[in-house]
């Protein structure tokens, strides 16, 4: 997996086709930032590349708001996270966790 690819619609699935690896990372489509926005996929779309892709591994990146480290945590610095706000996410994800 190289990169998260932001899938607009299901068409756009053909350009995971060259992605090289047994997993995909999809991402909401935004036409500005490199990456989604922390909105939800359409899972349509999700459904989609699992139906496409059997042998593949689907993963869908972004919208966990309010637990999205990612684009929540952060500090105000471009690459720096608020370590309180870290562990505000860490609390809420062993909070509401589903046991395996």
């Amino acid at each position: 997996m190289r990169k998260a690819l932001g899938i607009k619609n299901k068409k756009e699935l053909s350009r995971v086709e060259s992605n090289p690896g047994t997993t995909i990372l999809l991402d909401t489509w935004e036409p500005v930032a490199r990456v989604g926005i922390g909105g939800p996929l359409d899972w349509s779309i999700a459904g989609a590349a699992v139906d496409r892709w059997p042998g593949r591994r689907i993963i869908l990146a972004g919208g966990l708001t309010p637990i999205d480290v990612a684009s929540r945590a952060g500090s105000g610095t471009p690459g720096r996270k608020d370590l309180a706000k870290v562990r505000d996410c860490i609390a809420t994800i062993r909070k509401d966790a589903v046991p395996a």
